[in-house]
């Protein structure tokens, strides 16, 4: 399900993307999935840009930090650790604001590679939302399920706006239609009995 081609023969990169996927995506997808089945209107998105200042890869040592970092951008599209996308969120380009937790670190934002207009069109999502409870923004963002699923036994497309910038990640925010699906299949016989037990403690 993760071989080493696809992460540029990185083993610590393809751990990364697993653990990830099955610790943190893969249940916040089967949350998402199971909200939007009660009639709760979900919005779901995947902040992945990758971030040539500010990175805690590079700290932890699981990005090449040794390359030339304009290098990796091709290679590295849509990554992001945990966390890299609270500098957007805020604006911020000072201090510890990811896993890194670096009170000196300095994140300016590159606007060649469209990380001004990244700062903005997330900040005019996440006002939007908290204002109206609906996220607008130059990209139209669907909710994850579609109200039709409510009524009918067939699973729906689910969709996830996908955060990223500049040319090597679509260029901005893109809505992308079953995210992690066949990831998340993968790990589902392991990820509901396990939400199953802790409901089963609580």
């Amino acid at each position: 399900r993760y071989p080493l081609e696809a992460f540029n023969g990185s083993p610590a990169s393809a751990y990364i993307e697993a653990d990830a996927d099955e610790r943190v995506v893969c249940p916040t997808r089967l949350l998402a999935t199971m909200a939007g089945r009660a009639g709760v209107a979900v919005f779901h998105f995947s902040y992945a840009h990758f971030s040539l200042s500010c990175d805690a890869g590079y700290d932890m040592q699981t990005l090449p930090w040794w390359e030339d970092r304009t290098a990796l951008r091709s290679r590295f599209a849509h990554w992001a650790s945990h966390g890299a996308d609270v500098h957007y969120v805020f604006g911020t380009t000072h201090g510890p604001d990811d896993l890194a937790d670096n009170v000196f670190q300095y994140c300016p934002f590159d606007k060649t590679a469209g990380e001004e207009d990244l700062v903005t069109q997330i900040q005019t999502y996440w006002t939007s939302f908290a204002r109206g409870g609906e996220p607008n923004g130059s990209v139209a963002w669907p909710r994850f399920t579609p109200s039709a699923y409510l009524a009918s036994a067939v699973a729906p497309t689910t969709s996830t706006m996908r955060l990223g910038a500049g040319p090597s990640e679509g260029g901005g925010p893109e809505v992308v239609h079953d995210f992690k699906h066949d990831e998340c299949s993968f790990w589902g016989a392991e990820i509901v009995p396990r939400l199953d037990r802790t409901a089963m403690r609580d």
